[in-house]
């Protein structure tokens, strides 16, 4: 459960991360 919980934490940094840097280009273009 706790690795689960983990995996969670991750994967929703990377969309976090992801998401910024979508924003980042959409507001340069």
């Amino acid at each position: 459960v706790k690795s689960k919980r983990i995996v969670i934490k991750i994967g929703t940094n990377v969309l976090q991360q992801s998401n910024g840097k979508l924003d980042h280009k959409l507001i340069g273009e």
